[in-house]
C-alpha cells in the first residue's frame, strides 16, 4: 500500500511529476540568476596594462672552484703533445701498356686506330649562307602548303 500511495493514481500521479518538475527548472532559473548578479568584474586598472619589469641582482651560477677535488696537491693540466704531420706524398706507380688478351678471337673486320686529328673550322661564304636560308624558309613553304591540302575540309550546317 506504500507504493500506491506514493506514486498515486491517475491524475494524481501526472499532478505530483508536474509539480516537482517546476520546482527544479525555478531552483535551477533561480541558480542562473544568482550567479549572474554576483558575476564578479574584471579588473580594468589601467597601471596594469604595461609589461612586467623585475630587476635581479647578479648571481654567481658556478663556484669559481669545484667543490669536491681530490685529496692531494693541485695538478697542472698537461699540454698534449702535437702530432707530428706527414706529408702524404702519392706513390708513383708505372703501370705496364695494355696489351692485347692472347686469348681473344680474332675478329673478321678490324678498324683502324684512331688518330688524333686536327678539326678545321670551315668559314663558309656570305653567298652560300644566304642561298641555305631561302631554301629553308621555301621548304617551311612547301611543307606548310602540303599539310593544309591533306587536311579534310570542314563543313558548317548552322
Amino acid at each position: 500500500m506504500i507504493e500506491r500511495d506514493f506514486f498515486g493514481e491517475g491524475a494524481h500521479r501526472f499532478h505530483r511529476w508536474l509539480e516537482i518538475g517546476t520546482v527544479i527548472v525555478a531552483m535551477h532559473v533561480g541558480a542562473c540568476a544568482a550567479a549572474t548578479l554576483h558575476w564578479p568584474e574584471p579588473d580594468t586598472d589601467p597601471e596594469m596594462a604595461g609589461a612586467f619589469v623585475m630587476e635581479l641582482a647578479a648571481l654567481a651560477v658556478a663556484p669559481p672552484q669545484p667543490e669536491d677535488l681530490a685529496i692531494g696537491p693541485p695538478v697542472e693540466d698537461s699540454v698534449p703533445t702535437p702530432v707530428p704531420t706527414q706529408e702524404s706524398k702519392p706513390e708513383e706507380v708505372d703501370l705496364p701498356e695494355l696489351q692485347e688478351s692472347p686469348l681473344a678471337p680474332t675478329p673478321e673486320v678490324v678498324l683502324p686506330k684512331e688518330k688524333p686529328t686536327e678539326t678545321v673550322e670551315e668559314v663558309e661564304e656570305p653567298e652560300t649562307v644566304q642561298e641555305e636560308q631561302q631554301a629553308t624558309v621555301l621548304q617551311r613553304h612547301l611543307e606548310h602548303d602540303a599539310a593544309h591540302e591533306r587536311r579534310p575540309a570542314r563543313v558548317c550546317l548552322g
